[in-house]
C-alpha cells in the first residue's frame, strides 16, 4: 500500500490528461495487450491521479452503500485503513522495478489480484518501461 505522501503527490486529473496526450500511442498498446490476453472484462487502462489528500493511515477506498433498500451506490474518499475492512486493489500503478501492479486506490467490491495473471502483467510492464507513461497510465480493475 502506498503512503499517503506518495497519493498526496499524484497529479491532479487535468494535468494527468494534460501529460497523456502525448502518449495515447502508449494507451493504444496498453488497451492492445488487454485486448491481446482476453482481460477486457477485468482491466481498462486508468489515467494516474488523485482525488482528496490523505492523512497517514488513510487509503482512498470505494464503498458499496446501501440506499434506503432500493440501490447500491459507490461513494469513494478517505478511509481510515483501521476501519477499512476486508478491502482490495481497485486502481493500479505499473511498477516497473518490481515488475508488478501495485494498487493505489482501493474498493470493498470488485477488486482483483493481478498477481494471477502474470504473463499479461510483464507484457504491460514492457509497455511502458523506459517511458514517462508509467507516471501518467495505470491500470484499473473492472466490477465484477
Amino acid at each position: 500500500m502506498i503512503s499517503a505522501k506518495q497519493y498526496n503527490a499524484l497529479l491532479t486529473v487535468d494535468a494527468a490528461h494534460d501529460l497523456s496526450l502525448d502518449m495515447i500511442a502508449v494507451r493504444e498498446e496498453l488497451l492492445g495487450i488487454i485486448n491481446h490476453f482476453g482481460l477486457s472484462d477485468e482491466f481498462g487502462v486508468r489515467l494516474i491521479h488523485k482525488h482528496f489528500d490523505l492523512v497517514d493511515g488513510e487509503a482512498m477506498v470505494f464503498r458499496h452503500v446501501m440506499l434506503k433498500d432500493s440501490c447500491e451506490a459507490v461513494i469513494m474518499g478517505p478511509l481510515p485503513i483501521s476501519k477499512a475492512g476486508a478491502i482490495e486493489g481497485k486502481n493500479f500503478f505499473i511498477d516497473v522495478d518490481s515488475a508488478s501492479l501495485i494498487p493505489y486506490e482501493f474498493t470493498t467490491k470488485g477488486g482483483c489480484d493481478p498477481s494471477k495473471y502474470a504473463d499479461f502483467v510483464h507484457a504491460v510492464v514492457q509497455a511502458v518501461a523506459g517511458s514517462e507513461a508509467r507516471n501518467v497510465f495505470g491500470l484499473a480493475a473492472k466490477p465484477n
